[in-house]
């Protein structure tokens, strides 16, 4: 196989005669074009080109066939903006296209390995972006499994064609937790091949090398930092184009979308865009919608965001349950008592009581959101599944301060119960369950069966994949983990026998991911502090949230929900929120 790459212009060329042809996906412009084309001498199409548009190869370009050869195009042109005078290894120009069959797979796998680190960077066409065919074809994944086995020596990245960045931003406005569907969706092991053998083979190449589950990982985390960084270009794009976006209700919306999403994923590096964006979309749809479910939510997302900086910030505290009793008296007026977003507000109130070690409360709000919840969802909903793990969060840290096993198995039976809804609602590889196996190997750890929890630690290890190795929720089941192990010279499946005893930590906590309800704080190794709200009513002092009642019962550390529903309908409308 060459290592030889071609200019942009030799395959923009080739594209306009399959544009003229009315030839679309790779597969048929190689079949209908470029074998025709090159059949007398049985040769690459490459070695048909004049010499000036042929040189060494810069960049290997991975990509599905059955795509159009269009998005190919389009990402090429993007990285030759970035790098003048790229040469790309494109394989419809540098492999023969005659007699392809006959060549066995080791030669395919050794040609493609040492192809990939000769030319030291691969650039993979990812469409469409929420549901990437490149990673259902297993050659595709070898070309990725190549260049990550490389390790540093391949510069590997992911790229789209403009028209799906469009896409992507267009979905985030809408709902941004479609982003975390398409990491969810992410399943390399389920990939295809023409040839059954070839699958087999690639598949055990996979397995002896990094394994399917880092492969997902790794793929997840180029795709995450993608989605991130573009929902950030979108807004500066916006802040970039000239208009006056003081009252521009779509930037808000934009806005609200791309904080939540960064606040989804938990980027260090992204916390305080997190804050401004949201702020920026309250601003906006406070001075024009006034009050409206868009500026309830955006009170309940600055609420949900503010809580999660922990009881020991003070302020942060105090404004986090200001925004969220505005959001609740918003709510209360324009959709009653009975509506599921009332029930946020009820359940971010709760949150922020919860953070603060006010126990009685938090519960009291949290059974206000859940007879909510039921009444609207039944029992089976996601939103239901949330607001029993915060109960169990509180129940969790009560039984911490009174040593009391009943309110441990009340903890427990929450966290069970929040585990059976979301595997038959999100399914079984949802980021949402990686909170609740931590939650109940917490409790498991905190009672002594530490070979029980580090069972539901490694479960939520497993899950890292979708929301990353640096994510709290990632590090928090690393860190028991390695708690336990440290603790114990004994030895069983997981790595010490059950009964065996560590030090106690606390702070169960609840998750990271959306739904009408919650957002996490997780708080590993915070000081009991206790803040009193009774002097921050301000213009809220019609709603019952001062600190009445003793702090001898639960604790979460919980986030509230960040809603999607503007309408109150109980449909998940809007972008953000």
């Amino acid at each position: 196989m060459s290592t030889s790459g071609v200019r942009l212009e030799a395959v923009e060329a080739l594209l306009e005669l399959a544009a003229n042809r009315g030839l679309v996906t790779t597969c048929d412009v190689c079949h209908r074009l470029v074998k025709p084309l090159t059949l007398s001498d049985r040769c690459a199409y490459i070695d048909t080109l004049d010499a000036a548009l042929v040189g060494k190869a810069t960049c290997f370009v991975s990509h599905a066939w059955d795509n159009p050869l269009a998005d190919t195009v389009d990402v090429m042109r993007q990285i030759e903006c970035e790098t003048p005078g790229t040469l790309f290894w494109f394989d419809l120009f540098a492999n023969n296209q005659h007699g392809t069959e006959a060549r066995p797979f080791n030669w395919w796998c050794n040609t493609f390995q040492k192809s990939i680190e000769q030319i030291g960077c691969v650039v993979l066409v990812l469409a469409p972006w929420n549901k990437p065919l490149p990673l259902t074809r297993s050659w595709c994944l070898f070309e990725i499994m190549s260049s990550l086995n490389a390790g540093g020596a391949v510069d590997f990245r992911i790229c789209l064609p403009v028209h799906q960045r469009t896409a992507f931003v267009a979905a985030l406005r809408k709902d941004h937790s479609s982003a975390v569907q398409a990491l969810v969706d992410v399943k390399t092991e389920e990939s295809q091949a023409f040839h059954e053998d070839d699958r087999q083979n690639i598949f055990y190449a996979v397995e002896k090398s990094i394994g399917f589950h880092k492969l997902n990982s790794l793929v997840n985390d180029r795709m995450r930092d993608w989605f991130l960084d573009q929902g950030k270009q979108s807004v500066e794009a916006a802040e970039q184009s000239g208009k006056d976006l003081s009252r521009d209700i779509e930037f808000a919306d934009l806005c609200s979308s791309v904080g939540s999403m960064l606040y989804e994923f938990a980027r260090p590096k992204d916390s305080k865009d997190v804050l401004i964006y949201h702020r920026r979309a309250l601003d906006i749809r406070t001075t024009v919608l006034g009050d409206h479910p868009k500026t309830a939510n955006s009170h309940n997302n600055l609420g949900v965001v503010l809580e999660g900086r922990g009881p020991l910030m003070q302020e942060a505290m105090k404004e986090a349950m200001n925004h969220h009793k505005k959001a609740l008296l918003m709510r209360l007026a324009l959709f009653g008592e009975s509506n599921l977003e009332t029930a946020a507000s009820y359940h971010g109130i709760a949150s922020v009581y919860s953070t603060c070690k006010h126990y009685p409360k938090a519960l009291q709000y949290f059974k206000k959101a859940l007879s909510i919840q039921v009444l609207a969802f039944g029992d089976e909903h996601q939103d239901v599944a949330t607001t029993h793990s915060c109960m169990g969060s509180v129940y969790f840290e009560q039984a911490n301060d009174s040593h009391s096993v009943f309110q441990y198995t009340q903890a427990l039976n929450c966290y069970t119960r929040a585990l059976h809804i979301q595997r038959n609602t999100v399914g079984e590889l949802h980021p949402d369950l990686a909170v609740t196996y931590n939650n109940i190997g917490i409790v498991h750890k905190t009672r002594g069966d530490l070979g029980k929890a580090l069972e539901y630690f490694h479960k939520a290890l497993d899950l890292r994949q979708i929301v990353g190795e640096d994510h709290p929720d990632t590090k928090k089941a690393q860190h028991y983990i390695d708690l336990i192990r440290r603790s114990s010279p004994f030895s069983c499946p997981y790595g010490i026998e059950e009964g065996c005893s560590s030090d106690t930590e606390v702070g169960a906590g609840t998750s990271r991911a959306s739904a009408a309800g919650s957002k996490t704080s997780t708080g590993w190794f915070e000081e009991k502090y206790v803040y009193d709200f009774s002097s921050d009513s301000r213009d809220c002092d019609d709603i019952d949230c001062d600190d009445s009642g003793d702090n001898d019962s639960d604790n979460n550390s919980s986030d509230s929900d960040r809603d999607d529903d503007d309408d109150g309908d109980g449909d998940d409308d809007d972008d953000d929120d």
